[in-house]
């Protein structure tokens, strides 16, 4: 790291797992916990790139309304990139593929992935069955994961991807007793330059209208009143942003 470069910063959060959501899988036994990330993914794209910044406020409400999602939408199996796209008017043409092993030998270059003419744009991946996405700004590289507990801001791409490859593996072969894993070695991805529609809100207020919402419990009965993402968009302040208190600089904790 050179003397130039800025530290990343960093907030502290809640992930998909935390236990303030016990209530919701303990009422929906039938709906497999921990796959709510496809969600979180598409509305953390989708608010970004309708002009939101997705500090520690945003972030919260996006996993809350992701788990909501995955509990409305019966979510049992991993979702793969196909259908993640077909909730959106993406182009399937557009998902784009490489190996752990074409990036070892530089054969695909990560850097060029992060460049683009658009002054916002995003890129989703799919990466060990687990989607999050990296929103790029003038402000910076923001990793935004449904399964961590800390959520990074980045001012340099080679610090992004030493991230990517460290936490991610982006540059490893899953190798266990001499038996290559492939699907661990793949990554999928999508690079968004433009808004783009989310046609899922338009299922999860189908699913909402046909919940069997008996019993008294108040955080069921409260899983469809965060589902509406367009109206959150528009009435979200688009200038709002972290508080001092919400983001620290890495080097405060070295």
């Amino acid at each position: 790291m050179n003397n130039n470069t800025v530290d990343p910063t960093y907030f502290e959060t809640i992930t998909q797992y935390d236990q303030k959501f016990d209530d919701l899988w303990i009422a929906n036994p039938t709906v497999k916990k921990g796959l709510a990330c496809p969600y979180f993914s598409l509305f953390t794209a989708e608010m970004f790139m309708s002009g939101s910044n997705i500090d520690k406020f945003t972030h919260e409400i996006i996993i809350e309304s992701a788990i909501n999602a995955n509990i409305l939408v019966g979510s049992n199996d991993e979702m793969d990139f196909k259908q993640f796209v077909g909730y959106t008017d993406l182009h399937e043409k557009d998902i784009g593929c490489t190996l752990a092993e074409l990036i070892q030998v530089g054969e695909f270059k990560l850097d060029e992935l992060f460049t683009s003419d658009s002054e916002k744009y995003c890129v989703i991946f799919l990466k060990n069955a687990k989607f999050f996405v990296v929103l790029c700004d003038k402000n910076g590289y923001h990793l935004r994961d449904a399964h961590e507990s800390v959520q990074y801001t980045f001012f340099d791409k080679t610090q992004l991807i030493d991230k990517l490859n460290s936490t991610y593996q982006f540059n490893c072969v899953v190798d266990v007793g001499g038996v290559m894993y492939g699907d661990y070695s793949s990554i999928e991805f999508i690079k968004v330059e433009h808004k783009f529609n989310n046609i899922l809100n338009n299922l999860l207020e189908t699913a909402a209208d046909n919940y069997d919402f008996s019993g008294d419990d108040d955080m069921v009965k409260a899983i469809a009143e965060s589902l509406d993402h367009k109206e959150l968009s528009e009435n979200f302040d688009s200038d709002h942003s972290c508080s001092g208190d919400d983001i620290t600089d890495i080097s405060d904790t070295e």
